[in-house]
């Protein structure tokens, strides 16, 4: 866990519901290191699903990141498949 955080500038945080985590990334804007990038993911249920992020991400991109982690149940593909979709949304 120390790996991802320190190496995706990432915090995790409770998200005030049973079963979700807040996962916040900072240094994904090249013009503001503080801006925050955040998604709340949820567990409750076989397949995790991502019911809140910001900046907003289109559907499609996020439900490719979520099933490559519900098919390897890998939590890294997660995070940094989510990295780069909120990189990408910095730069437009």
């Amino acid at each position: 866990l120390e790996f991802w955080t320190s190496n995706l500038c990432l915090d995790i945080e409770g998200a005030g519901m049973n079963d979700h985590l807040k996962f916040i990334f900072t240094h994904v804007d090249d013009r503001d290191w503080t801006r925050e990038a955040w998604f709340e993911l949820d567990t409750s249920k076989r397949e995790y699903e991502i019911p809140y992020c910001k900046p907003k991400l289109e559907k499609e991109q996020i439900e490719r990141v979520l099933e490559k982690l519900n098919e390897s149940r890998d939590l890294g593909i997660l995070l940094k498949g989510m990295r780069e979709l909120f990189v990408e949304a910095m730069k437009s």
